[in-house]
């Protein structure tokens, strides 16, 4: 459950997830300026120590979301507020079972699935703005649009590389000086 604010019709302020076991205590704090994530979000183990903390500058960035041991779930892309990049869905430090490739958010790329570490039949699905697409169509595409992901054979492969400060659960490695300013820390200062 999460409670958030609204101003003209968007979330503003703190948006503030709860535990799902219902105990009132808070798992998450997303900040948002004018319907926008932007700031430092925070997620927390149950006992309220924080888990991690990435940011966002004016809905940029990456969200992640964590299993209740502290190990990532999945990682979610955006750019100005839409998904962009690469979502993925992670089933240890590293394999994944999901990865799709998304412009302004529509799935736009490769689009692949995993079960027991094979790929699913019938993938990679290829996708062109949201509209699913045959192979030879996607390579002739790929030539002219430089947005398209190549593909490759290795990719097919679910092993990924996942950063090092979420194999040891560390915070964002940014100091607080490099933090995104926010209307909250310039007020502090």
């Amino acid at each position: 459950m999460h409670a958030y604010g609204i101003r003209r019709g968007v979330p503003h302020g703190p948006m503030i997830g709860y535990d799902s076991r219902g105990r009132g205590l808070p798992s998450s704090v997303t900040p948002f300026v004018n319907g926008l994530v932007h700031g430092w979000t925070r997620e927390y183990f149950r006992d309220r120590r924080l888990l991690i903390e990435w940011p966002f500058v004016r809905g940029t960035g990456v969200d992640y979301w964590w299993l209740e041991d502290g190990r990532l779930c999945a990682e979610f892309p955006f750019v100005s507020g839409k998904p962009s990049g690469v979502e993925r869905w992670w089933v240890d430090a590293k394999t994944i079972f999901q990865e799709t490739h998304l412009l302004d958010g529509l799935w736009h790329g490769p689009r692949r699935r995993w079960t027991a570490a094979k790929l699913d039949p019938g993938h990679p699905k290829l996708f062109i703005r949201g509209k699913q697409v045959s192979r030879r169509a996607y390579l002739a595409a790929q030539r002219r649009d430089p947005s398209l992901p190549p593909l490759r054979a290795e990719d097919d492969d679910p092993r990924r590389a996942l950063r090092a400060q979420f194999v040891r659960r560390k915070r964002w490695p940014l100091s607080k000086q490099a933090r995104p300013r926010t209307a909250a820390t310039s007020r502090r200062r």
